[in-house]
C-alpha cells in the first residue's frame, strides 16, 4: 500500500512546498492509498455539502423521471407507453423505475430536492470510494497514490451528481461496485451488480466485452454462459411486472438501440456536418452525415473491431499473454488484468458513440488516471490529455459545446486510444503460448 517518494522527483525541489513534502507523516499520507483515499473522501463531503448549499440545482431530467414513474406507484400502471414525462417516453429498464420510484418516496414524490440531492452525494462518494479501492487494488508501480487527487477535480462530475441528479451517477456506482466484487472474486454478485447497473441504464453494455472476457478466464465457455444467465435472469425480474401485462412496449422502449439524439448537444462529433432542420423533432435537430444509418454502423463496426483488435493484441501492462489468449487458455486474468479491460472496453465504446451529452462524462471520467498510465505518454503529456478533456466535457460558449471543443475532444480520445494500444500491446518476441 506504501511507495517510497510517492510523488515526482521535481516536487519535492520547490521551495517550501518541498520542505512540506519530505515530512514523515506528508511522506506517509501521500504513500498511502487508504490514507490519501480517507481524506479525498472526508474532503469530498465537506465540498459536495458546499456545492449543493451554494450552487444552483439545475432543472433538466429530474421532474422527468418523476413523472415517468408515479403512474407505476400511484396507478399500477405497468404499460411503458404510458410512462412519460417532459422528455419524451421512459427509455429506461426497469431497474431504473424501482430505483427512481424510490427516491419518489424519499424526496415527497420528487418535491423535496434538497433531500435528492443529500442522497445523489451519498452516491458520488460511495462511488469515489469504490474507485479509490479499486484503484489500490490493480494499481502497479505506473500508479501512485497521490494520483488519485485527480479523481476529485471535474466540475461536470460533481454537477452530474448533485446539481442535476442524473441517473448515469447511480448506474456507475452499480457499475464499480461489480467491479470491486469481481475483484473480490464474488462473481455471482459481480454479476448481478452488473445488470443491476445495466437496468438503470443501457451504457453499462459497453464494458460487456471485457466482463465476457473476465468470465471466459474464470472457467471456459459454460462458466461464463452461466454468469450470463444470472445476468439475463436479474433483467427478467427487474422488469418481470412490465413483462407479464405488456412485454412488448417494455422491450422496444427500454432496450431501444437505435435511438438518436440531437447534434446540438453532442459533446463529441458535433463537427460533423448535419443541416439544420426547420422543424425539430424530440430528438432530432438536423439530418445529414451525423443523423445518417452509414455513420451509425461505421461507428459500430470501428467499435467492434477496436474491441477484437486489443483482445488479440494487447493485455495489461508487462504482461505476456494477451486478454484473449488468457481467457481463451482459461488463465484467470488478474486484478489488473481484469481493471484494465473492463475499463478499456468501456472506453473504446465511449471514443465511437455517436453523440455523447454532458452527463455521458461520468461515463469514463473515473477510469481517466488508471487508462493515462497505461500509456508511454510522459507525464506532462497525460496530465495535458487529462485536463483538455476535462476542458471538452464543459462549455467553451453558451450552454453546449463548440465545434472546436468536439473536435479536440476526438482528437484526445484517439490519442489516448491509440497510446493504449501502444502501451498494452504484448511485445513482440515474446512467447505467446
Amino acid at each position: 500500500d506504501t511507495f517510497p517518494r510517492p510523488l515526482p522527483t521535481w516536487a519535492y525541489h520547490v521551495p517550501v512546498i518541498g520542505s512540506i513534502l519530505v515530512h514523515p507523516l506528508v511522506d506517509r499520507i501521500l504513500s498511502s492509498y487508504i490514507a490519501t483515499g480517507a481524506l479525498l473522501i472526508l474532503g469530498e463531503a465537506v465540498l459536495n455539502g458546499i456545492i449543493i448549499s451554494k450552487r444552483p440545482y439545475t432543472e433538466i431530467d429530474w421532474r422527468a423521471y418523476m413523472s415517468e414513474v408515479q403512474p407505476v406507484l400511484e396507478e399500477g400502471d405497468f404499460n411503458y407507453a404510458n410512462l412519460r414525462g417532459g422528455t419524451g417516453p421512459i427509455v429506461y429498464p426497469g431497474g431504473f423505475v424501482w430505483l427512481y420510484a424510490m427516491l419518489f418516496k424519499l424526496t415527497n414524490n420528487g418535491n423535496d430536492i434538497l433531500t435528492a440531492q443529500c442522497i445523489f452525494a451519498v452516491f458520488y462518494l460511495l462511488t469515489l470510494f469504490l474507485v479509490i479501492r479499486i484503484y489500490s487494488k490493480a494499481a502497479g508501480s505506473h500508479l501512485r497514490p497521490y494520483m488519485l487527487v485527480g479523481l476529485c477535480l471535474s466540475v461536470r462530475v460533481h454537477s452530474i451528481f448533485v446539481l442535476r441528479l442524473f441517473n448515469d451517477g447511480p448506474a456507475m456506482l452499480l457499475l464499480y461496485l461489480s467491479l470491486a466484487l469481481l475483484l473480490e472474486n464474488k462473481v455471482t454478485l459481480g454479476c448481478i451488480a452488473y445488470s443491476l447497473a445495466v437496468s438503470i441504464k443501457m451504457n453499462i453494455f459497453l464494458f460487456a466485452p471485457g466482463l465476457f472476457l473476465f468470465l471466459l478466464s474464470t472457467g471456459g465457455i459454460l462458466s461464463a454462459s452461466w454468469y450470463i444467465g444470472i445476468c439475463a435472469l436479474v433483467q427478467l425480474l427487474v422488469g418481470l411486472p412490465f413483462l407479464l401485462k405488456f412485454p412488448i412496449a417494455y422491450i422496444s422502449q427500454s432496450f431501444n438501440l437505435s435511438r438518436t439524439f440531437k447534434r446540438y448537444w453532442s459533446v463529441n462529433f458535433k463537427w460533423v456536418p448535419c443541416a439544420p432542420l426547420e422543424e425539430e423533432s424530440l430528438l432530432s435537430d438536423c439530418q445529414g452525415i451525423f443523423t445518417s444509418k452509414a455513420f451509425g454502423i461505421g461507428l459500430l463496426a470501428l467499435t467492434a473491431f477496436s474491441w477484437i483488435l486489443f483482445s488479440i493484441y494487447c493485455g495489461a501492462p508487462g504482461a505476456k499473454k494477451s486478454f484473449l489468449k488468457r481467457a481463451m487458455g482459461r488463465e484467470k486474468l488478474s486484478t489488473q488484468e481484469t481493471v484494465t479491460v473492463m475499463l478499456l472496453s468501456n472506453f473504446i465504446g465511449v471514443v465511437f458513440s455517436r453523440s455523447l451529452h454532458f452527463q455521458f462524462y461520468v461515463w469514463y471520467f473515473h477510469s481517466l488516471p488508471f487508462l493515462l498510465t497505461c500509456t508511454p505518454l510522459p507525464g506532462w503529456a497525460q496530465v495535458a490529455v487529462f485536463i483538455g478533456i476535462e476542458a471538452c466535457w464543459n462549455p467553451w460558449k453558451g450552454e453546449t459545446s463548440s465545434i472546436e471543443s468536439s473536435i479536440l475532444l476526438t482528437v484526445l480520445h484517439l490519442v489516448l486510444l491509440a497510446s493504449l494500444f501502444v502501451g498494452l500491446r504484448v511485445h513482440k518476441g515474446v512467447k505467446d503460448a
